[in-house]
């Protein structure tokens, strides 16, 4: 057919329409396929024909048809292109024709499966795949094509057409298994387990695995092959590709029904020791059973479990076979069981059997040289699972119910090769296991000791060593000393060779802990470990020198420590014996104390032998110098260390003491203190390090505290050392001047305790010391030095006190210094006047140099400025009389200054508050250090905001100053006056008036006779007095004689009383008390006038100068009676006798009227008061003085006592004196020394009767002893009254404030109760040559406080006298009330107890006397006292009161008041007193801390504690709240002796007092700075409401046309003032 014949026939093709007439389209081709055709054109025609079947629908007949016309082709003798042409075309026509494929597809498989020729293989596998559909349908030949698949696999292996025909194999199982015979799934089964194993290519063994996974998932598995699948399973799992297709075929086929009959294979290959060298079908086996039974949940609804011990019992058979790959597979495969949880005993049982074999296995491989890299996997995953064992053990327990000793016996075997924290726990056990129950548990621990201290990692070693600590612990009891003899002492004897320093630590400490317990000889050798390993460094020198004593040693052969980690071993070894010491003190035998103390100081000791060792670390030495430093000695000379647990209580020992004579022998063993102090002196002067001598030089101090510690030369040696590294301009640690000094003055502050010890050269030492650094920043702490030397060195300060005071003057004031040198400079005025005698005006200037700039109220807060006023008042009352007067222009332009600055506008109130630390100075005060202080004193609280009424303040301030001066500056009288029984008569129907002058109250009483004479020439009144009863010299007969003169003499004594008497000053303290009258009559001074008479007769009496001897030769006739037998009345009955020139005595007498023309001026100043008796000398009438007075009886109406007393001499004269021979006293006559009381004269118990001359000449002669100022009587030194005991009233303080017994006098005992002791130091020695200034008279007159002082006066009138007694309720002098507490053993804080105290020990006894004078309290209103406590009994019976001529102090003694167990068991009432007090004194012996809040109340600010010490010693610290803390407290308690405790704890009391007022009254409008500035205030309000009233009434009398002209409103002030009319 030509070309285009077959282009027609391809469109006529097209173009027939499908369905049966397919037949008739393929009816061309079969006459082309025709067997008689060429084959070429027939193939040619076979491909057209396939390309175009698509378009046909044959019929089976057609089909039929078309095989019909080429199964010839296909024949073996065919050309194999010819054969492969119509295969093709068979394939294509089973593609295109499928569906209607019935018969033929037999035919076709028949085809396939009897073709022979191999080179046609593939296209029979196509044309097969195509038939099948890839094996999914075998219809119509089911039954053949099974055996023909198997059959076929030979050829296809070899044809390499695998792939293919496996995937066809699947399809055929998959779809069609039903069809499949069992010898066919056999034959499957067989082929595809061998090709798995045997083939190279992944794919075809992965698609050997998937027809298995067919075959058992789509058919009944036949058990025949399923030994060689298990294999196959085993085998292929090893490779990594096959792992996952093996493991789930495995899983499968054990969820059949041959499940268990395959683990029984696969245990069975485990068994088989002739599979052991198949070390991947082991392997695979071990994996399949672990991840099929461990990993999975149910078998056969049975859990997987119950097969574990069988499927363990088979690993560890496995493990027999010693191959790597399945050891290392058992390994993985036992940590999948240990994770499993709920394991049972015999489980865990496997495990360590098998972990046991593993850990041969391994040990096999090590032996047998295998690599290490194939090891090192095997030794991970092991011990891996050893991790796994160890998490359960820590984390719940409860689930290994195994073994556990196995499990740690396994730990044990490969402890090695474990990591530590392992090794740790196993140590933890095993040591646990070791105990005394468990048999030879000795030789067990020995065993433990010697396995795991001899490893070689250090923790496993420290572990060890604290386990042998702990067992101790636990078997100390009973094995102590087996444990010791049989482990310790033989393992860890030669620690100090040990190359660790952590392993020699923690042996260090182990020994520490077994000697702080062992009490026996063990313990010696114990300490002998510990002493050869803290001397380790020194033993290669000791061995050089041993070698070689004479040659030097170089510096190369020294080994030096470098840092502190080379000698942690040391320091915890010195920490150790510390702690041992500690314990070892308060037991038996001292001796290991004694050993422990000198191993220690040896130690130390070789620091210094040999100082380049430790050049470089200095940490050991500070320990050993803290541990030594902390060393405290009791009364008892034992020695105490402070409790543990941060406690400061020390705590002595029973059995070590000492070295001192005073030591008792009886269980007690002495150890050198004087070693320690050479030691502390060596380390100050040879100590290269600044943290060592920082902190000897620190805690010296505190050492030097305890007297008991430190004795002898010992504190020599130590002050000269001091005093020379003091000395050294340039210090070896180049530290600045002041910061050194800083560090060395504290430790010479603490010599002053030990002043007894020292020589004078070391006194003056001390003191030269302090005063060089006055000024730089360490002053406060000279200072402080220096208030302590006031009251244990005075002799020596005052030697130096020039020179300190001129020092402090160059001083900068600021806030840091203020408090302390005030206190200084207050506790200075309280020393004895002889020690100021040589005083200049310049020293006292340096004083008010010093004190006066602390007044500035802009810089310094209220309690600053208060304390300063005080110290000013005080001291200038200590100048002498005669230098006074120099010191007023200075302080008053001081005042001024203030004043001035406080007047002026201020616009930058900062810059007023801003400290003199900000500006640069001289000196060498850092501003850093003053500004920081300056913020702790610049209370915020104590110094509010500067306003008008904060200036006004100190205003008024200044004038209190200004009058205390006017007051002071001439007066000898610094008491306040009381009226004398004599006056109070004469007085007694007087008139009184009052006139406010200026700033003063000037109140003038006028005497009146209100009667004519009526008997015997006698008015009514002197006709009483003359037959009054004989008046006796004591306090007690006068008070009953003047008893009815006086109405208001049994009223009970309050404040006010104190309108003409004040409480503050002793009754007996009344040099200005008559200050006319009394100083007048006194005749001891060449310018003495006598104005009493202006009659021939006193004016003859007055120029014989008081003397006795011109009365008459009968004067020494009769006996004395020791009283003013007539104060008047006897003495105008025989006035005649003594004025007669005859001698002739006057029978008649007549009245002289000597009642009239008397008036008393009583002024009243802020300051104080002033009272004077005066009788005009202008007679009255012509006649009226017809018959004068006699001087010398004036005189006996205001007979002072020696001591300036009001009521007459207190003690008999001599029997020179009586006889008229008075022995005068030298001009220079020195003061006696404090320490020596003055004896009382000795007078008779019963004198016989005198004569009236005698009296009177007595009385005359008395006043020739008594001193102008009120000096001291040679007869009555220390105030304790006459020879009959009736006591002199109690004598005043004209110009000093000190106290002489509260210094140095402590044993001075006090005087019986009913006597008066007098207040403060004994008075100085008469001085005959002084008198009474005119210009203190004047001034009392003349200066009002005012600059107006000739304004017009202001009247008072009836209405104003409560103002008056308003103002006489306030002093003029400062009242403190201060509690005192006794706190016994086992009472501190215990509030009860305390006050329960109704008596103290010895020391507490003196204490009080010390503090004060013991007074009555039913006899203090007649001696001025201003107490405040019941006198009939209800608050005690006596109390203590200190005074001096500013203040009063009132002790509230709890031991002294009454105890009512019953009516009050609580003692309420002594807490109404003491707990109302803002300071008290606890003199607390308990040796415990007190609390501020045991004594509650509202007002309990403050306490000053004094502390017993030893040797009489005594601590005394102040407590205070937060509020005055700052001002008060001080940063180191002060360690004085009992003699000064008593004035220190006074002082501070007194000083908390004054802040606790101060902080009281500042929050209010007018803030509390003394009670002269509240008298100040009163008298203002009092005028401003007197001028108020007055212009109210001239307002008044103006609008009514009464009183002044309207031409008279606007006249001159002087005019107002010349009319007296309006004042009168």
């Amino acid at each position: 057919m030509s070309s285009n014949n077959k282009s027609k026939f391809k469109n006529f093709i097209k173009h027939i329409p499908t369905g049966n007439a397919g037949e008739n389209r393929l009816r061309p081709y079969e006459r082309e396929l025709r067997p008689e055709q060429p084959v070429a054109q027939r193939c040619k025609m076979l491909k057209e024909l396939g390309d175009t079947l698509n378009n046909f629908n044959l019929d089976e007949t057609s089909i039929t048809n078309l095989w019909n016309l080429t199964n010839d082709l296909i024949v073996p003798n065919k050309p194999a292109e010819t054969r492969q042409i119509a295969l093709s075309f068979y394939k294509r026509l089973i593609h295109t024709q499928y569906k209607n494929l019935t018969l033929m597809r037999e035919k076709f498989f028949l085809v396939i499966q009897n073709h022979e020729a191999r080179e046609d293989l593939r296209h029979l596998l196509e044309l097969l795949d195509t038939l099948t559909e890839n094996g999914k349908n075998i219809t119509n030949f089911e039954e053949k094509i099974g055996k023909f698949m198997l059959l076929w696999i030979p050829a296809i292996t070899e044809a390499n057409l695998l792939c293919p025909y496996l995937d066809m194999l699947v399809n055929l199982i998959k779809f069609n298994a039903a069809h499949l015979d069992k010898d066919i799934l056999v034959g499957i089964v067989q082929n595809a387990c061998e090709l798995s194993c045997t083939v190279t290519d992944v794919d075809i063994g992965l698609q050997c695995l998937t027809i298995l996974e067919m075959v058992i998932g789509y058919t009944i598995f036949p058990s025949e092959p399923l030994p060689q699948c298990i294999i196959t399973l085993c085998r292929v799992v090893d490779c990594l590709s096959y792992c996952p297709s093996s493991h789930k075929i495995m899983k499968n086929l054990l969820g059949t029904q041959l499940g268990y009959h395959s683990m029984k294979i696969m245990f069975s290959i485990l068994n088989d020791r002739s599979l052991y060298d198949d070390a991947q079908l082991l392997r695979g086996a071990v994996f399949h059973l672990t991840m099929n039974i461990f990993c999975s949940n149910i078998i056969f609804q049975v859990s997987s479990m119950a097969y574990a011990t069988n499927v363990l019992t088979g690993f560890l058979r496995a493990l027999d076979s010693r191959q790597v790959i399945v050891t290392f597979e058992v390994i993985l495969s036992v940590r999948k069981v240990i994770n499993k949880t709920g394991l049972s005993e015999i489980i865990w049982d496997r495990i360590c059997d098998i972990m046991s074999a593993i850990v041969n296995n391994i040990e096999f491989y090590e032996v047998s040289g295998m690599n290490k890299e194939r090891l090192q996997p095997l030794q991970i995953n092991f011990h891996e699972n050893i991790d796994c064992i160890e998490k359960l053990l820590k984390q719940d327990r409860s689930q290994i119910l195994g073994n556990v000793d196995r499990i740690y016996d396994l730990i044990e075997r490969v402890a090695e090769r474990r990591p530590e924290a392992s090794v740790l726990a196993l140590i933890e056990y095993r040591s646990r296991q070791v105990t005394a129950t468990r048999p030879e548990w000795l030789q067990v621990l020995t065993h433990f000791i010697r396995r795991y201290y001899r490893m070689a990692n250090v923790n496993v070693r420290i572990k060890t060593i604290e386990s042998l600590v702990r067992i101790m612990d636990q078997n100390r009891a009973c094995y102590e000393e087996e444990i010791l003899n049989r482990v310790v002492l033989t393992h860890l004897a030669q620690i100090h060779q040990e190359p660790s320093v952590q392993v020699r630590v923690a042996v260090a400490r182990a020994l520490s802990n077994f000697a702080l317990h062992c009490d026996t000889k063990r313990c010696v050798d114990l300490l002998d470990t510990l002493e050869a390993l803290i001397n380790r460094p020194f033993e290669h020198m000791r061995h050089l020198a041993a070698a070689d004593s004479g040659a030097p040693l170089l510096e190369g052969s020294v080994a030096i420590i470098k840092n502190e980690s080379e000698v942690a071993d040391i320091i915890a070894a010195v920490d150790g014996l510390v702690k041992v010491f500690a314990t070892k003190l308060h037991r038996l035998p001292a001796a290991h104390a004694m050993k422990i103390f000198n191993i220690l100081l040896e130690h130390l000791e070789l620091h210094y032998d040999w100082p380049k060792i430790f050049e470089q670390t200095s940490i050991v030495r500070l320990k050993i110098f803290t541990w030594i430093l902390k060393a405290r000695a009791n009364a008892s000379y034992h020695i105490g260390y402070p409790e543990t647990g941060g406690k400061e209580a020390v705590k002595f020992s029973h059995y070590l003491g000492i070295e001192s004579p005073l030591l008792p022998q009886a269980h007690a063993t002495a150890i050198s203190i004087r070693r320690v102090c050479k030691l502390i002196v060596r380390c100050l002067e040879q100590d290269t390090d600044f943290q060592v001598f920082e902190l000897v030089i620190k805690e010296l101090p505190k050492m030097l505290q305890n007297k008991a510690l430190i004795q002898g030369t010992d504190i020599e040696e130590l002050a000269n050392t001091l005093f020379k590294i003091n000395s050294v301009s340039n210090n070896k640690f180049r530290r600045s001047t002041d910061e050194f000094h800083a560090l060395v003055l504290p430790a010479i502050a603490s010599l002053v305790i030990y002043h007894e010890c020292l020589q004078p050269p070391h006194h003056y030492s001390i003191i030269t010391a302090l005063n060089a650094r006055v000024l730089t920043g360490i002053a406060s702490v000279c200072i402080n030095t220096m208030t302590i030397l006031i009251l244990e060195m005075p002799e020596s300060l005052m030697r130096k006190l020039p020179e300190v005071l001129l020092q402090m003057s160059k001083m900068s004031d600021t806030n840091t210094l203020a408090i302390p040198v005030l206190e200084f400079l207050s506790l200075l005025i309280h020393l004895s006047k002889h020690l100021f005698t040589n005083f200049t005006s310049m020293h006292n200037m340096y004083v008010f140099a010093i004190s006066l700039p602390y007044t500035k109220p802009h810089r310094y807060d209220h309690y600053t400025v208060s304390l300063a006023h005080h110290v000013i008042a005080g001291w200038f009352l200590k100048c002498k009389l005669e230098l006074r007067k120099n010191c007023v222009n200075y302080i008053k332009s001081s005042m001024q200054s203030n004043a001035k600055m406080l007047s002026n506008d201020i616009v930058n109130l900062n810059s007023l508050n801003e400290d003199s630390s900000s500006r640069k100075r001289s000196t060498s005060l850092t501003e850093r250090g003053s500004r920081k202080n300056a913020t702790t004193r610049n209370d915020p609280e104590m110094r509010p905001k500067m306003n008008n009424g904060l200036r006004n303040f100190h205003t008024e301030l200044a004038e209190t100053c200004f009058d205390f001066l006017a007051r002071h500056t001439f007066s000898p009288c610094p008491s306040p006056p009381k009226r004398l029984p004599a006056a109070e008569f004469l007085l007694k129907d007087g008139v009184s008036q009052t006139w406010l002058v200026g700033n003063n109250l000037v109140t003038i009483t006028t005497s009146g006779c209100p009667s004519a004479p009526t008997r015997s020439g006698l008015c009514e009144r002197c006709a009483q007095l003359g037959k009054a009863p004989s008046i006796s010299l004591n306090s007690k007969s006068l008070s009953d004689a003047t008893a009815p003169l006086s109405p208001e003499r049994e009223r009970r004594y309050t404040k006010v009383s104190l309108q003409h008497s004040s409480g503050n000053e002793s009754a007996g303290s009344t040099e200005l008390t008559s200050s006319s009258s009394s100083n007048s009559a006194a005749t001891g001074h060449p310018h003495r006038q006598i104005s009493n008479s202006s009659t021939a007769s006193l004016d003859a009496l007055s120029r014989r100068g008081s003397n006795p001897e011109a009365l008459g030769g009968g004067l020494g006739d009769g006996p004395h009676t020791g009283s003013n037998t007539s104060l008047l009345g006897n003495s105008l009955s025989q006035s005649s006798a003594s004025m007669s020139p005859a001698g002739s005595v006057v029978q008649q007498p007549v009245c002289v009227r000597a009642c009239t023309g008397w008036a008393e001026i009583f002024i009243r100043r802020p300051t104080g008061n002033i009272s004077w008796i005066t009788r005009i000398q202008n007679p009255i009438t012509n006649d009226c003085f017809g018959q004068d007075l006699p001087f010398n009886n004036v005189v006996s109406l205001f007979l002072p006592t020696a001591y300036g007393g009001v009521f007459g001499p207190d003690s008999t004269l001599h029997d020179s004196t009586v006889q008229g021979q008075p022995q005068p006293e030298a001009d220079g006559e020195q003061e006696a020394p404090e320490e020596q009381a003055v004896e009382p004269q000795p007078s008779a118990a019963v004198a016989p009767p005198t004569s009236e001359l005698r009296a009177k000449a007595r009385a005359l002669q008395r006043q020739e002893e008594i001193h102008s100022v009120g000096g001291v009587g040679s007869g009555n030194g220390n105030g304790n009254g006459n020879g009959n005991g009736n006591g002199d009233m109690m004598r005043g303080r004209s110009k000093t404030i000190s106290t002489v017994r509260e210094v140095i006098n402590g044993k001075a005992r006090p005087p019986p109760a009913s006597s008066f002791r007098n207040f403060g130091p004994a008075k100085p020695p008469i001085n005959a040559k002084l008198c009474m200034n005119p210009s203190f008279v004047f001034l009392q007159l003349y200066s009002t406080g005012s600059l107006g002082v000739t304004e017009m006066p202001l009247k008072l009138g009836p209405e104003h006298s409560n103002a008056v007694t308003l103002f006489d309720l306030v002093p003029p002098f400062e009242t403190h009330k201060i509690g005192v507490l006794y706190v016994g053993q086992g009472q501190c804080n215990n509030e009860v107890e305390i006050l329960r105290n109704s008596h103290g020990s010895s020391r507490y006894i003196e204490f009080l006397r010390n503090i004060g004078t013991l007074v009555s309290l039913k006899e203090a209103e007649q001696n001025n006292l201003f107490i405040g406590l019941d006198r009939n009994g209800a608050d005690g019976k006596f109390a203590y009161i200190w005074k001096d001529d500013i203040l009063q102090v009132t002790f509230h003694v709890a031991t002294l008041m009454p105890t009512k167990l019953k009516d009050d068991p609580n003692c309420n009432e002594k807490k109404g007193h003491i707990g109302n007090d803002f300071v008290k004194i606890i003199y607390n012996e308990s040796g415990e801390e007190y609390n501020l809040n045991t004594i509650s109340g509202q007002f309990n600010y403050a306490c000053v504690i004094v502390e017993p010490l030893e040797l009489n010693s005594n601590r005394v610290y102040v407590k205070a709240r937060s509020e005055i803390s700052k001002f008060v407290c001080h940063p180191q308690p002060r360690i004085v002796s009992d003699r000064s405790a008593p004035l220190l704890a006074r002082q501070m009391a007194l000083h908390a007092n004054l802040a606790s007022l101060v902080y009281q009254s500042v929050q209010k409008q007018n803030p509390y700075a003394s009670n002269w500035l509240e008298r100040l205030r009163t008298i203002k309000r009092l005028r401003a409401k007197l001028t108020e009233a007055n212009n109210s009434q001239q307002q008044s009398g103006a609008s009514s046309g009464i009183g002044i002209h309207s031409s008279a409103i606007g006249s001159d002030m002087d005019d107002q003032r010349a009319d007296f009319m309006k004042f009168t």
